[in-house]
């Protein structure tokens, strides 16, 4: 998909300016390779790749405007994609294990000998931030790491150095090719173009997965009833003004799940919390007021809970739609504390995963591209339902289905608000002591 981003933070993302770039079958990405998807020539009957028609849009394209012909220009300034999307677009490592030697696609981040299990500040890295106590272990990925490439070929030219051994400085480097499918994209950066992802890296990852583990500790250490859960998610959705729906839907057996254990009295590194994205949002957003009263006064100090309480912190300022800088050294803060209570209790280290690493990339990042929420993943998410209805049938033509079927959405909806729009005209004049200052 492509959306505009010259538009109000709020319709950045909205269904009319979501548009299909294109739709490919996922097996025949395995064989051609994404970089053919996106950024390949295209025959004389076909339509352009992405990467091709960002060219031709660089070089200026005359649109008819009331005013005239005018002459625009634009480009792809910014990559929103999970993980393995991310690495297939860029040419970073896809997936991380025990081998894995560079687990990061935006910095150099080794978990050798454990080395990703530390807190890290990017902030801290800028002279102009000067923040005390915090330290910024993992160096980013620039184009000196092109550099670096570079002389490993001249290297192998001269017999410096085998192909093997330009393979495994590679693999160390995390890297499978730097000649990524975008690396041909007009003023698209390979290092600082796809900043992480608000949506996976935190709503389906860090917090789902620190939300389990938090009742799991409740359970075991508090001796809480988590039945009580849901009657306390419906006053929350009550007091907030909001939905049941909105928040995560606790059965009986998911109650039951989030008792559960591992070995040795710890969570298990598998537990999470059930719900959408959406639904994971909500939550964090009122954590503190639903499980507060199930926390025992006594155990308020404990390290599990001051975790919980950071993430509540984290969780609120990244819903935020506009930052200070106050703000981005609030949320700095309180992923440093976070990771740092994280790692430093023997109940929760065992839990650490890359994601929590990424996590610490967001504040640097809202410094380049502003709030998360303006170019997450989770309106993309959604059109996937869209797309997948309308591309359904025989296959004949999943491009042109799917497009229809998103053009017949976008004029529904569109016929829907205009609707909505003369019903609320409606009633304005029904009602004549009403201003139109105040409507």
């Amino acid at each position: 998909y492509w959306a505009l981003l010259n538009l109000t933070p709020h319709s950045r993302l909205s269904r009319t300016n979501i548009r299909l770039a294109t739709v490919c079958y996922k097996r025949a990405i395995g064989v051609c390779g994404m970089e053919k998807v996106v950024a390949g020539q295209s025959k004389a009957d076909e339509s352009l790749s992405w990467v091709q028609w960002m060219k031709v849009l660089n070089r200026g394209l005359t649109l008819t405007t009331p005013d005239g012909p005018t002459v625009f220009r634009g480009g792809t300034a910014i990559l929103s994609a999970d993980t393995p999307a991310a690495a297939e677009l860029r040419g970073t490592k896809k997936a991380v294990g025990p081998s894995t030697k560079s687990i990061c696609r935006n910095c150099h981040c080794a978990q050798t000998g454990g080395a990703h299990r530390q807190p890290c500040s990017f902030l801290a890295g800028l002279e102009q931030w000067k923040l005390p106590n915090r330290s910024t272990p993992f160096k980013l990925r620039s184009v000196a790491d092109v550099r670096a490439y570079m002389a490993k070929l001249t290297d192998v030219t001269t017999g410096a150095c085998t192909h093997a051994g330009l393979e495994t400085w590679m693999q160390d480097q995390g890297v499978n090719t730097f000649h990524g499918a975008l690396w041909e994209m007009p003023h698209f950066s390979m290092f600082t173009g796809c900043p992480m992802d608000m949506m996976h890296i935190w709503l389906e990852g860090v917090a789902r997965q620190g939300l389990g583990a938090v009742c799991y500790w409740l359970k075991r250490e508090c001796k809480a009833d988590l039945y009580e859960l849901p009657s306390r998610i419906v006053a929350a959705a009550k007091r907030a003004g909001r939905g049941v729906s909105d928040y995560p839907h606790l059965s009986s057996t998911r109650v039951a799940h989030l008792g559960e254990g591992g070995e040795g009295g710890l969570p298990s590194t598998d537990c999470s919390f059930p719900g959408t994205a959406a639904q994971i949002a909500h939550f964090v957003l009122d954590m503190a007021e639903i499980l507060r009263p199930l926390v025992p006064e006594t155990k308020r100090g404990d390290h599990v809970w001051q975790m919980a309480l950071k993430m509540d912190r984290i969780g609120k300022l990244l819903w935020q739609r506009s930052f200070s800088h106050q703000d981005i050294l609030d949320l700095d803060t309180a992923i440093y504390l976070h990771d740092s209570i994280y790692l430093g209790s023997p109940f929760l280290q065992h839990l650490w995963k890359p994601k929590n690493h990424y996590l610490s990339h967001l504040p640097f990042e809202i410094l380049q591209w502003g709030p998360p929420r303006a170019y997450w993943c989770m309106n993309f998410e959604q059109e996937n339902q869209v797309m997948k209805e309308g591309a359904s049938g025989n296959y004949a033509n999943p491009v042109m289905s799917a497009a229809e079927h998103k053009s017949l959405c976008v004029a529904l909806e569109a016929e829907e608000q205009k609707q909505a729009h003369r019903t609320r005209a409606s009633n304005g004049a029904e009602q004549p002591s009403t201003s139109a200052s105040t409507r």
